[in-house]
């Protein structure tokens, strides 16, 4: 049995800093070194620490350029941000190092309090994605591997699902396509999804997407299992004026109802050509499907897109939702897109829930609905009717504890 404590660095210039977190930290079972001076960080910096603590104003190099260099050497280490700058600083000192990869634990405004302190080293840590999220390819993939993988069917969908947050229903799920790949394992969207534009391929990628997606939620209503599905579109795809009207013949052959089909549009879908747009997307509604801003707040168009666009679901992006109990701007930002939500009469969409405190925190605000990693991972279509099986023998020893 491996007892080994966690390692944990802190990098500060003033010692008596250095050492109140060194105190603090060995009392809970963490191995400590601290370190005063930047340069020396670089050179002693080892991959088998499990958290840094970064001062943002170290001299020299200042914390931005640690947290540039952490990026730049693929570091796993949990990252713990700390200053005595306004709070705005360090949520964006925080944002920039989720932007670069790195796996933030939390933030700590000086003077530091050791009930602060001892909350974020105490937090449960976790892998930043899954496994089987993390397969990494070798070699580039060209637009050809692409075509024929497209034409084999090699495009597989995995399910994240969406549960009703006031009844603990499973309402829907989302497609997230994956490239099962005979040599190289399982793709992520991320290695494929730019080159299928670039190639010209989206249209035929989405459509495969589709009909996955549609034979899948048909399968689960066999099973008793009557639940919607979510698909995402290109902006590539919403240039077909007869895109509905391929959706609604789609649904027939698959002999689903309208309503069990949600289409999610990112904001970047309203850059372009609006009249155009608003044209597909008002016959799509039309027809009975349904249709979702996805990642709303990332972008400077959403307020427009909610007053031109007939939408009757609001995803508030992961960005926001993973921060809301550490940074008070992102909390913010998530109570506000709720109660827009509310006011225009439209679902809201929590994504990236990956704990209960999340949960609670978004159910509290009222939010409908949430997804992300504290219900369940994507997972195959095989596996969707056992996780509900799972789910709902969760919900009922809840409900008697």
């Amino acid at each position: 049995m491996n007892n080994k404590a966690p390692r944990l660095l802190v990098v500060d210039d003033e010692d008596d800093v250095c050492e109140f977190v060194s105190f603090v930290a060995r009392n809970i079972g963490y191995e400590v070194t601290s370190i005063s001076d930047s340069q020396e960080f670089i050179e002693q910096y080892s991959h088998d620490l499990n958290i840094i603590i970064i001062d943002l104003t170290m001299p020299g190099m200042d914390g931005v350029e640690l947290i540039r260099y952490l990026a730049s050497v693929d570091s796993k280490a949990e990252i713990v941000l700390m200053s005595g700058f306004d709070l705005s600083v360090l949520y964006s000192a925080r944002g920039l190092a989720d932007s670069r990869g790195l796996t933030v634990k939390g933030v700590l405004e000086k003077p530091i309090s050791i009930d602060s302190l001892e909350r974020i080293l105490d937090r449960r840590s976790k892998p930043r994605v899954p496994s089987s999220e993390t397969k990494k390819i070798s070699g580039p993939i060209t637009a050809d591997e692409l075509r024929q993988a497209i034409n084999n069917k090699e495009l597989v969908n995995y399910y994240q699902p969406k549960i009703d947050i006031p009844s603990h229903f499973l309402t829907s799920v989302e497609a997230l396509v994956r490239w099962q790949h005979p040599d190289k394992g399982l793709i992520m969207p991320d290695d494929f999804i730019a080159l299928a534009e670039e190639a010209g391929l989206i249209k035929d990628l989405t459509s495969l997407v589709l009909d996955n997606a549609l034979a899948d939620c048909g399968g689960w209503k066999s099973k008793g299992i009557v639940i919607q599905v979510a698909v995402n579109i290109s902006i590539k795809t919403l240039t077909d004026l007869n895109f509905p009207d391929q959706l609604q013949k789609k649904l027939i052959e698959h002999k689903l109802d309208p309503s069990q089909l949600i289409i999610e549009i990112t904001e970047s879908a309203f850059s372009d050509d609006i009249s155009h747009v608003l044209d597909i997307l008002t016959r799509i509604r039309m027809k009975g499907i349904h249709l979702s801003i996805d990642d709303f707040g990332t972008g400077y168009s959403s307020i427009q897109m909610l007053h031109r666009g007939p939408f009757d679901e609001l995803k508030i992006d992961r960005s926001f939702v993973q921060h809301i109990q550490t940074d008070p701007n992102a909390h913010v930002i998530v109570e506000t897109s709720i109660d827009f939500s509310k006011k225009m009469n439209i679902k809201s969409v929590a994504e990236g829930v990956e704990t209960q405190e999340i949960w609670n925190s978004v159910e509290k605000l009222g939010c409908d609905v949430a997804q992300g990693y504290f219900i369940s991972p994507a997972i195959t279509a095989v596996e969707i009717p056992l996780w509900l099986v799972a789910w709902k023998q969760k919900q009922l020893l809840h409900c008697c504890a």
